[in-house]
């Protein structure tokens, strides 16, 4: 590493780590002021401030970046006003061997977002709304928001919640004929997982034949299946919070049930990508600050990364969603608004002399 790489690279990650702390603790007070609407007995400010806290990893994680761009047009641009970039230009640089040098510091903040992103922040995500589950109204209390259908084999399964010890509250199992006519319906009061499968307690089944219903119960029952209180937790958490070792588990899962797991491949592509999208808002920032934005002051140089990062990721938001309703490939949803990026600022970057 040049002096002038190591130059760069000081200035660009004191930017980044500025924005960071600026966007992050926004972001920490905004979910702290969202919170306070469901302050109770047993959930407290203390307890607030615990779940917004250990959310944050995930936060960081999701603006970062956005982070990187603003701190690259910070970084770069107080380079340009004080004249450091026309030394460096002079001295033979290229505005591509300037984009290489911005990388390095981006490949470090790529490894903490990675290392967010797979570990810290799935962990924490479920650790604290597991915390939040107990705090509002103990362990029979549901993580899921809503119940939840899942189709298994022959029939339909409906779940109304998961408590945070893993054990269902409210199971109902729907069987189906090859004509599609309804044969048994079995509900339960609550259902613990063990190596044997599920026990369903309080069980009562309903049968259903020409000659008429019959019913039994209730008593303890067994339900075979491949469904973990390790699966149904994952439905407690959006796609896009998930590690993508949990998001894979899933995908099989679902593909082992003849289902759509698009909007699952969907998150997990844009996981994949996203070291490759940090890469593009590191160009694009660049290509700012050597072309349109060379002369501007920082407050414009600011303004112009925040709407760029905007639309950055409002079209990857609005394509991804694309993809599930039109059903072309996710991958591609993911990397249409990559190439678009990059294309954006090989062509800025050519036209700088």
């Amino acid at each position: 590493m040049t002096l002038f790489d190591w130059y760069l690279f000081r200035a660009l990650v004191k930017a980044t780590l500025a924005v960071i702390a600026v966007i992050g603790g926004l972001d920490f007070s905004f979910a702290l002021i969202a919170e306070l609407d469901d302050l109770d007995a047993g959930y407290g400010l203390f307890q607030a401030l615990q779940y917004v806290g250990t959310t944050l990893p995930r936060r960081l994680y999701e603006v970062l970046p956005f982070c990187i761009l603003i701190g690259t047009l910070i970084g770069l641009g107080g380079c340009a006003e004080h004249n450091e970039l026309v030394t460096m230009r002079s001295a033979g640089w290229s505005p591509w061997r300037l984009c290489g040098s911005a990388l390095l510091p981006a490949a470090g903040f790529v490894a903490v977002g990675l290392l967010l992103g797979e570990w810290l922040a799935p962990l924490a995500e479920q650790r604290a709304e597991t915390t939040r589950v107990l705090s509002q109204g103990g362990a029979m209390r549901s993580v899921l928001r809503q119940g939840v259908w899942v189709k298994q084999n022959d029939g339909f399964v409906h779940i109304n919640g998961v408590s945070a010890t893993g054990e269902v509250i409210g199971f109902s199992r729907f069987v189906f004929d090859e004509q599609r006519q309804l044969q048994t319906a079995t509900f339960a009061a609550r259902a613990q997982h063990g190596p044997a499968g599920w026990t369903l307690h309080e069980r009562r089944v309903t049968r259903f034949a020409e000659s008429g219903t019959t019913a039994t119960g209730p008593s303890e029952g067994h339900w075979r299946s491949a469904l973990t209180p390790k699966l149904l937790r994952v439905l407690a958490i959006k796609p896009e919070r998930l590690a993508s070792r949990d998001l894979r588990t899933y995908i099989t899962y679902l593909r082992g049930q003849q289902l759509n797991a698009d909007r699952y491949r969907l998150a997990l592509w844009r996981k994949r990508m996203q070291p490759l999208a940090i890469g593009v808002l590191v160009l694009l920032g660049a290509s700012f600050v050597f072309g349109p934005l060379r002369a501007m002051p920082t407050s414009a140089r600011v303004l112009s990364g925040a709407l760029t990062g905007v639309g950055f990721f409002f079209s990857q938001n609005l394509l991804g969603s694309a993809s599930l309703v039109y059903g072309f490939a996710p991958w591609f949803g993911a990397a249409l608004p990559l190439a678009l990026g990059a294309g954006i600022a090989v062509l800025l970057l050519r036209r700088v002399h």
